[in-house]
């Protein structure tokens, strides 16, 4: 069986809607003889907007496929709406689920890892501390939102312009509208924003409200800024780094304004504390995203990473 047409499947359900994943299998998939190597992908969007068909890797996805890889792309709770106790409710099940189509699927559950992009990349390290039946081989940090600490979600920033694009005045979006998400009660909980595309543009703009704010970590946390504030009790992915985590490889442009550099430094120290591989691979002159940024090489060496692990 080879098919390029994602499958789609439920793998949380709560209050009766469904969370679900696409399934990519591999060029060549014969599930009922074979087992594959499986990379499972989480979006970015702020942890406010976006879903799992929101800016997949189409350049490794492209280059694993061939080699016997299954790719998954899951879509995963968002804020403000949700909370991070519901995004480790969808990790959980997440675990629960490929553990119980994994031979149906073809899934090699001791030869899993894990890729994410910006805001992703906080879920995608609550799944590496939260995951102990399941033992990640790997993970792909493609330039992630890990230090949710430090200064660029703690204090207001200038603008709230990105990959050139100001979420705020260039998408003539009123501020005021954005205040509403963080005053409860909130609406009924969020994993998609397909779910609600006329407010689409306003979740984007809260974004940038965040950042213009300096409460993107008050929105996370669920802490008062002054709690936050206080290094023996604010929340980042980084605290979770420990020597149960597997190896990992950070892609990030130097010049990104959204999710600063910084973070991937900081979490390459961390890596390094522990004494677990951190590969890093640094784009010159990359914006977020890695716009119009020649990566070619650099998606060789992630699949050479991947395959190495």
């Amino acid at each position: 069986m080879s098919t390029a047409i994602p499958t789609t499947y439920t793998y949380h359900t709560d209050d009766s809607r469904p969370v679900q994943l696409d399934f990519h299998p591999p060029t060549e998939y014969k599930p009922e003889t074979e087992k594959y190597k499986t990379l499972i992908f989480f979006h970015g969007g702020g942890l406010v907007f976006g879903n799992r068909k929101t800016y997949p890797p189409f350049d490794i996805m492209s280059r694993i496929a061939p080699k016997g890889w299954i790719f998954i792309s899951a879509d995963y709770h968002l804020l403000p709406e949700s909370s991070l106790d519901y995004i480790r409710q969808d990790i959980a099940a997440l675990q629960e689920w490929t553990l119980k189509h994994s031979n149906e699927l073809g899934i090699d559950t001791e030869r899993v890892s894990v890729a994410s992009a910006s805001a992703g990349s906080f879920v995608a390290m609550l799944l590496l501390d939260q995951w102990k039946t399941i033992k990640l081989r790997s993970f792909v940090n493609l330039f992630g939102m890990v230090d949710t600490a430090a200064k660029p979600y703690t204090e207001p920033r200038a603008t709230a312009k990105t990959v050139g694009i100001n979420l705020v005045s260039d998408l003539q979006l009123n501020v005021e509208t954005y205040k509403r998400y963080l005053t409860p009660p909130f609406g009924p909980r969020v994993w998609d924003d397909q779910s609600a595309l006329n407010d689409l543009n306003n979740r984007t703009g809260l974004m940038g409200w965040l950042f213009l704010e300096g409460k993107a970590a008050n929105l996370i946390s669920g802490y008062d800024m002054d709690v936050i504030l206080d290094s023996n009790t604010a929340f980042t992915p980084l605290k979770l780094v420990s020597s149960a985590f597997p190896p990992a490889i950070t892609v990030h442009g130097d010049q990104d304004t959204s999710v600063p550099i910084d973070g991937a430094y900081a979490l390459a120290k961390a890596y390094e504390h522990v004494g677990i591989v951190h590969q890093m691979e640094i784009v010159a002159g990359a914006e977020h995203g890695l716009i119009n940024a020649d990566c070619s090489q650099v998606w060789e060496r992630v699949v050479l990473f991947l395959e190495a692990h």
